[in-house]
């Protein structure tokens, strides 16, 4: 799945993806706690990967990798002590978001504002356990443990980010991007330093900064966002920092070019003619818009002829 990432093979990634939550049904409970170990960093990756890629993958219910992802709902809903270590909080993070229903862009569904707002409730609980650990660490932490700290920071505002955007509640948030914004820059920061492709198999550092610049009509958080996607050269998995800025650049001449077209159905993404080269995911998209546009695709030629 690292190589397939690394060199732009997501269809055959997101099968790989699909046939290890497979094996993760198969799989019975160790009693070993190096086993169990080697499991639950297995899961926590899994996890990750699968909710990323999740829009791209059909109806695949992730039920493997949500079966290691269960806990005790009341011990769950009673815990308010600090995690122990920076994975406990990572592993606690992906159990919430696979086991609960959380989708604040789409409230009218059955119980929608009550799970929303339970997850909402248990989001606050974790991050509160979260800084507690980060209090401890922050005395004397190492680079990896800042780095990580880091990460499970971007994590955490990128869905609050999400219940801040939505607003379901009416609270309407001032700045609803600017705290995932801040964390993103965190992270990124390294990145940019190497000044060359960096790669990891997952994260929400690109696809955040993506649904920024696609959820903001204008102003400085937009071109924060992209400033920051540009100068990454940085790949998640399927999501490439790159093909987020050509496709929002695409969309944005999409946007002009389209007062003039005379449909206003999605015929032309669902059944393209010529079938689509690209493999699944931004580079599809990409290759719809390029169409539509008449534009050539700097990102997928001579990479998918």
């Amino acid at each position: 799945m690292t190589c397939e990432g690394l060199t732009g093979r997501y269809d055959e990634l997101l099968q790989h993806l699909a046939a290890g939550d497979t094996v993760f049904q198969s799989l019975r409970h160790q009693n070993s706690s190096d086993a169990s170990d080697v499991l639950e960093g297995l899961v926590d990756m899994f996890s990750e990967m699968g909710l990323a890629s999740s829009g791209f993958m059909g109806d695949h219910p992730l039920s493997g990798i949500k079966k290691w992802c269960r806990s005790d709902p009341e011990t769950e809903a009673s815990d308010d002590s600090p995690f122990k270590t920076l994975n406990e909080a990572s592993y606690a993070l992906h159990e919430l978001r696979l086991n609960h229903d959380f989708q604040p862009w789409n409230p009218d569904r059955e119980d929608g504002l009550a799970n929303d707002n339970a997850f909402e409730d248990r989001l606050r609980r974790w991050n509160s356990r979260f800084k507690a650990l980060s209090q401890r660490l922050i005395s004397s932490p190492s680079d990896d443990e800042i780095a990580h700290i880091q990460t499970l920071q971007l994590h955490y505002q990128s869905l609050q980010m999400y219940i801040n955007a939505y607003d379901n509640k009416g609270l309407q948030p001032s700045h609803p991007y600017k705290a995932f914004i801040e964390a993103a820059e965190k992270v990124a920061a390294p990145l940019i330093a190497i000044d060359q492709p960096t790669f990891s198999l997952d994260g929400c550092l690109v696809s955040g900064l993506s649904f920024v610049a696609i959820s903001t009509q204008g102003g400085d958080e937009k071109v924060q966002a992209l400033d920051l996607l540009r100068k990454l050269n940085h790949r998640e998995g399927i999501f490439d920092s790159n093909d987020i800025v050509e496709m929002h650049e695409l969309v944005a001449m999409d946007m002009d070019w389209g007062s003039g077209s005379d449909s206003d159905s999605d015929t032309d993404i669902e059944e393209p003619d010529p079938p689509l080269r690209a493999p699944k995911g931004i580079p599809q998209m990409i290759e719809v818009l390029a169409r539509k546009t008449g534009k050539t695709s700097k990102r997928l030629e001579g990479l998918y002829p």
